[in-house]
């Protein structure tokens, strides 16, 4: 419950910052918001098989990695109760299951490995976003004189601003999300601080959150 209060105060922040900061501006904070998703999707997989190479967070992927043959032993069938405990949404399971196994690797290897990516491309889609994010948001700073002088009638201006920030929050909301179910896996806090979200349940099961999956796999 902490969290869905956490989500709506956030989605109505978003709401009051398009409000204050007009239509214009707005659209051009989204939109520099979508073209960061998208080049953190174009380079998401390279660079997470890149740091699945250098072995990062191999100590804390072999504690997982025992404690799922410990619980599913070697059995396939006994693989997605466990991730599910872990805090894996059910669709992400079917996913993850379906990923193609290298030669020699048991079902539970392939698991893990997929998980291990897969908490490995949520790092690398946010850090690519963010780092994204800021270089336009630089470059976006030469545009507010020009977009300011503008004239846009008032009230057009803050209800556009108003209706596109709430779009905005939607699709931040969207990204944060996905990256904490990721993390969530892992991270034993993570998983208690979003455990009981009723909007995270919700969305997590839809196909909106496969993007990542698919993108990797």
């Amino acid at each position: 419950m902490t969290f869905d209060i956490l989500i709506i105060l956030i989605l109505l922040f978003f709401v009051w910052l398009g409000h204050r900061r007009g239509l214009l501006l707005t659209a051009v904070s989204f939109v520099s918001s979508l073209i960061s998703i998208v080049i953190a999707f174009l380079l998401v997989r390279p660079i997470s098989n890149w740091l699945y190479k250098l072995g990062l967070f191999s100590g804390t992927m072999k504690a997982f990695s025992d404690q799922i043959h410990e619980s599913a032993g070697s059995y396939p069938a006994s693989i997605a109760p466990v991730l599910e405990k872990f805090g894996m949404p059910e669709s992400w399971t079917r996913r993850i299951l379906q990923a193609p196994s290298t030669g020699g690797e048991t079902a539970v290897e392939t698991a893990v490995n997929s998980v291990w990516l897969l908490v490995l491309s949520a790092l690398a889609l946010i850090v690519i976003y963010l780092v994204v994010k800021i270089v336009l948001g630089l470059l976006a700073r030469l545009l507010t004189p020009t977009l300011n002088g503008i004239p846009i009638i008032g009230w057009f201006n803050r209800v556009g601003g108003l209706v596109l920030g709430f779009v905005w929050g939607i699709f931040t909301l969207w990204i944060v999300m996905m990256v904490l179910t990721s993390f969530s896996i892992l991270s034993p806090s993570i998983r208690h601080f979003i455990d009981d979200s009723k909007i995270l349940a919700f969305i997590s099961e839809k196909d909106l959150f496969r993007s990542l999956l698919d993108t990797i796999f």
